[in-house]
């Protein structure tokens, strides 16, 4: 049995009705593309092949996420006896003209609904009637399976290298293992909750220097770093909806590593100096401008090198945005700044902290204040603990092909966490950056705006690059 982390778990124990928390890609696909003409026939049946043929290099898509009895522990991945591949797949068409605004829809629509936790916690759908005959592929997985640099590794093993490579016609001898006794789960969960408490101490213990320090620093005035639940209102905070609405971008990543090279910065500086470029926007087009800098969760992989698979491995930091400010350059200067100091605070706590402590909370309590959070409103009653998630991700540094056709592009988007209607994500694909931007939809419909003014203030910085 493999039993999912604290940080794994907190993924389903925080959704609700109105906070998914599914990561999304979506990949375009163009068939026929490269000089020998591979991939003409790519279609929904060519790619749902591909994808049977690859499914035992993907365990977690026959796994599904079952509670233990009475919660004791967290629950525990078992392969789905009923498995069913078609029952995660959907096939659509967009209607004319299959450009960007009728494949945000298509895909803000699909964002929108939850995954059934009664089957393994993925669903994927095959758009077709894109302009220029290509085609879309859009991913929906639970963050519980996965963070999204495993999601990018995993959906790595659905491409190809070269666009002729064969598809695999092996049967497939896969057979869904023993469900264990409800007896087993109950002792096994036992003894694993059991076993937490002395690695939680340690972590803990290490950490209280640190956490201890950002404290008084917090309480006394002396931080130089975003203080904790010390987030403005913004319009696109507060309760959420289960509506979604959704936006793309692209730039190339040789502009964005020379804009951090000319003005002594990092590629993941120039990415948030350009969300909060497009944060500004934003906030001016609902005339809801705020007067303190907003606050951005930014994910920091702890991932090694070598550790491969699945799962959350991720700890945070918080950057400040200065959206009242309006000279890009200077805005990147600022967040240089203040995401080096963050990074800083970061490691004096330690990136063992978040994964000790959620492995260590009772299921049940975290489940109940999620719903309860929902039931009375509590994102509009208190500040949020951020204003919006900004993610940098490493993508295929190398083009990739799925049944010979070509991967143009792969637009991440992370979940909208309770109280935060903005999520950012950037993706390195194949010398571009993709972007993908996903908000509530009651709140701020305008995603692809956001996408837009990310990519215009990527354009103006590398202008002023070039004159500097």
């Amino acid at each position: 049995m493999l039993r999912l982390s604290g940080l794994d778990a907190s993924m389903l124990y925080s959704e609700t009705p109105t906070a998914h928390m599914h990561v999304m890609g979506t990949l375009i696909l163009a068939p026929g593309s490269t000089p020998s003409g591979a991939g003409e026939d790519f279609g929904f049946e060519r790619f749902r092949e591909v994808l049977r043929s690859r499914l035992h290099l993907i365990p977690p898509f026959r796994r599904k996420a079952v509670p233990t009895p009475l919660g004791i522990d967290h629950p525990t991945w078992l392969e789905d006896g009923d498995f069913d591949l078609d029952a995660h797949l959907v096939r659509a068409t967009l209607p004319a003209p299959g450009g960007t605004a009728e494949l945000c829809d298509f895909v803000g629509r699909f964002a929108s609904v939850q995954l059934d936790r009664e089957r393994p916690l993925w669903q994927m759908a095959v758009v077709d009637g894109l302009t220029g005959g290509r085609f879309a592929v859009v991913t929906k997985l639970h963050h519980a399976m996965m963070d999204g640099g495993a999601g990018a590794e995993i959906m790595g093993r659905i491409f190809d290298l070269t666009p002729d490579a064969p598809l695999e016609t092996s049967e497939d001898d896969w057979a869904p293992e023993t469900k264990p006794s409800a007896l087993r789960l109950a002792v096994s969960a036992t003894g694993s909750r059991l076993s937490k408490p002395a690695g939680v101490v340690r972590t803990v213990a290490s950490a209280v220097p640190g956490v201890t320090e950002t404290l008084r620093d917090n309480v006394t005035g002396r931080s130089t770093t975003a203080k904790v639940f010390g987030s403005p209102r913004t319009a696109f905070n507060g309760q959420l909806t289960a509506s979604r609405a959704v936006g793309f971008g692209q730039v190339e990543l040789e502009t964005v590593k020379k804009i951090k090279a000319a003005f002594g910065t990092t590629v993941n500086d120039v990415i948030l100096a350009a969300s909060c470029a497009a944060a500004r926007r934003l906030l001016l087009e609902l005339d809801a401008m705020v007067a303190q800098p907003l606050h951005a969760a930014v994910p920091i992989s702890v991932r090694s090198d070598d550790e491969a698979g699945t799962g959350n491995q991720v700890s945070l930091m918080t950057v400040r945005l200065p959206v009242q400010m309006d000279d890009d350059v200077a805005v990147l200067a600022y967040v240089a700044a203040d995401a080096l100091a963050a990074k800083a605070v970061a490691g004096r706590i330690g990136a063992g902290l978040l994964q000790e402590t959620t492995d260590l909370l009772p299921p049940r309590f975290v489940e109940g204040l999620s719903r309860l959070m929902e039931r009375v409103r509590l994102p509009d009653l208190i500040p949020p603990a951020f204003n919006m998630v900004v993610s940098n991700i490493a993508g295929p540094p190398i083009p990739l092909y799925c049944a010979g056709a070509t991967l143009e592009a792969l637009y991440p988007m992370g979940p909208l966490m309770h109280g935060s209607g903005l999520n950012i994500t950037a993706l390195s694909n194949c010398g571009n950056l993709d972007i993908g931007i996903i908000t509530c939809r009651d709140k701020a419909p305008q995603a692809q705006m956001v996408a837009e003014e990310f990519c215009e203030a990527v354009g103006r910085l590398a202008k002023a690059a070039a004159d500097a």
